[in-house]
């Protein structure tokens, strides 16, 4: 059973069984995700253009997704003043409203797909700025998670990755590695 309702509108993606690891009590608290200091960042969601026809059939505006065909949303100034938003979250109640839709690149969080140091492979990484992945108890099960996660890049998720080399972000030293998934996608200049 389909955890999005009117699942039957939607199609599945890969990706949409991901189970999302960090208890939602612990992200409705947080203060790090779906906020960016700058307009141009490049830790905004990337959507494929399956993802942005679910997330606009699901209510966000077409006017956030200025490449349809598969490209980073576009942020929003922040109502408090301070920075910007994806335009997808509410900041007064701290939820996303396409949750049920989200794109891979969210529902991957706190899990990280970015180039390695040298700029030369494809990593795995936990975000160090997610409140959860800073608790030290919750190390072996982040562990665990990132393992599965990368098996099911490895056999199901890889063409999405080739398809859309944008979804993977460049290297951040706060973001720690857990894995290194091969080359990077072939298709990247």
């Amino acid at each position: 059973m389909s955890t999005i309702p009117h699942a039957d509108r939607f199609r599945a993606l890969p990706g949409d069984d991901l189970p999302q690891i960090v208890p939602t009590d612990v992200c409705l608290a947080c203060d790090v995700c779906c906020r960016f200091p700058e307009r141009e960042s490049f830790l905004r969601p990337y959507f494929t253009a399956e993802e942005t026809a679910r997330a606009i059939a699901f209510g966000a505006s077409p006017e956030s997704f200025p490449q349809p065909a598969g490209g980073r949303i576009r942020l929003a100034p922040h109502p408090d003043g301070e920075g910007f938003i994806c335009p997808c979250f509410d900041h007064r109640t701290q939820e996303c409203a396409i949750y049920p839709v989200r794109p891979l690149d969210c529902r991957l969080y706190p899990l990280s797909l970015m180039r390695d140091e040298a700029g030369r492979a494809l990593v795995l990484g936990l975000d160090t700025k997610c409140p959860y992945v800073r608790d030290p108890a919750h190390a072996p099960r982040l562990d665990a998670y990132a393992r599965l996660v990368g098996r099911t890049i490895e056999s199901g998720l890889r063409d999405v990755v080739h398809a859309h080399p944008d979804l993977v972000g460049r290297y951040q030293d706060d973001v720690a590695p857990r894995m290194t998934l091969g080359p990077l996608p072939s298709s990247r200049p």
